[in-house]
């Protein structure tokens, strides 16, 4: 009887991870990390998928397809947002993985604003692509503007499957430090800001 329990058990648990939402993926991971939770937003949900749609109607991943991130992005009204894409995993538990090894993409999963995301697939030309926007809370329009700051993109020379990251900051000296835990780009931003 108890073998037939504990093959009851890993089978509920295999079907709990297998149902598993990006969202509660996601949130899992940062709660892991001392972070909030995210929740689906379905603005950024449309987002997404306007990227995602555009990347697997072109064949090309790239974070302008549809059109520049922070142009995309303008209408949310976010103070933070990010974006990671990918294409050639089949499931996004596969992508996360991949995101997570990445350091750009996981500085954006673990970014500390964000509370609200956006996910998206599509397939085209034999492959899936994937897109996710992190961003913090809607705000009133109250920043200059955005300074771009992109993360590395991991090596996928051994496999078919590649990822992006973008980050979107607005630009503000308060953000600049010269302690060197800032990025090389985003010290490069600040030198330009004269900040």
């Amino acid at each position: 009887m108890m073998k037939y329990a504990s093959a009851a058990m890993i089978l509920a648990l295999s079907a709990t991870a297998a149902l598993a939402s990006p969202e509660s993926e996601i949130s899992a991971y940062r709660r892991s990390h001392g972070l909030p939770a995210v929740t689906a937003d379905p603005a950024l949900n449309a987002l997404a998928a306007k990227q995602a749609h555009a990347m697997a109607a072109s064949g090309v991943m790239d974070h302008s397809v549809y059109a520049p991130f922070a142009q995309r992005i303008s209408a949310y009204s976010t103070v933070a947002a990010a974006e990671n894409i990918a294409m050639g995993t089949k499931t996004f538990s596969e992508t996360l993985a991949i995101w997570k090894a990445s350091s750009g993409h996981n500085t954006n999963l673990l970014m500390g604003d964000a509370r609200r995301i956006g996910i998206a697939s599509a397939s085209g030309h034999g492959r899936t692509y994937w897109a996710l926007i992190l961003a913090a809370p809607n705000a009133p329009k109250r920043h200059k503007g955005l300074v771009l700051v992109a993360g590395d993109a991991p090596s996928a020379a051994a496999a078919p499957k590649e990822a992006s990251s973008r980050a979107e900051r607005p630009r503000t000296k308060a953000g600049c430090s010269r302690n060197g835990a800032d990025g090389m780009w985003q010290k490069l931003v600040c030198w330009l800001n004269g900040s």
